[in-house]
């Protein structure tokens, strides 16, 4: 991790996330004020615009609940150490969290889930004759420790694949039923576009299960 470390320092890697990208005032966070000047100090609101992968565009952060935000992060697959990718990914993260609740003041409460089970780790943990259980939880802890090394702060609550296979399966039959995934010999795939016909909302997400 101390390789890692250096070799995101050397990287410029925080200067590089705040500067501000190319072309259309660079992706990310961005505020808009009104146009009369007017801000939070006479109470006109802030809007916070996110940049919408699917869509290309910035748009308006909706909250579900006012102040909260709930974050949905996608923790590492744990059959080996963590490797410079998730040094850059989980600090970029980190950085718009504390953005959010530093400066929108927004009570981000993030889940992330750790894939303690997959081919990797079993093919991995038949090369070392120790069991996937024991393997997953020992690289699940040095990347825990690589994360508190690089101070990002830890997820609100951590879950683990295996810990919900049921929910998991039932999840992807229903995707499958609703024609937005199919099954292979080697897998279940997502329907690439029928998933881009998926109205962008909250309402068009649970179209996707029900």
């Amino acid at each position: 991790m101390g390789r890692l470390l250096g070799r995101w320092r050397g990287a410029a890697g925080l200067r590089r996330l705040l500067a501000p990208a190319s072309g259309e005032r660079g992706r990310g966070l961005c505020s808009e004020r009104p146009s009369d000047g007017g801000g939070a100090g006479n109470g006109q609101a802030v809007v916070l615009r996110v940049y919408n992968a699917r869509s290309r565009s910035k748009q308006p952060l909706v909250l579900a609940a006012p102040a909260i935000a709930s974050w949905y992060s996608c923790g590492p697959t744990v059959y080996d150490h963590a490797h410079l990718g998730h040094a850059s990914s989980y600090v970029r993260f980190d950085i718009i969290r504390r953005i959010l609740t530093n400066v929108f003041g927004i009570d981000v409460i993030m889940v992330m889930v750790i894939t303690d089970i997959d081919d990797k780790i079993i093919k991995r943990s038949k090369e070392l004759n120790i069991s996937p259980k024991i393997l997953a939880s020992i690289y699940e802890q040095d990347f825990k420790r690589d994360m508190e090394s690089l101070k990002v702060l830890p997820p609100t609550a951590c879950m683990r694949v295996t810990d919900n296979i049921p929910q998991i399966v039932k999840f992807i039959e229903k995707i499958i039923c609703n024609g937005h995934a199919y099954s292979t010999s080697d897998g279940e795939y997502m329907h690439y576009q029928s998933v881009l016909a998926v109205p962008l909302s909250l309402k068009g997400f649970l179209n996707l299960l029900y």
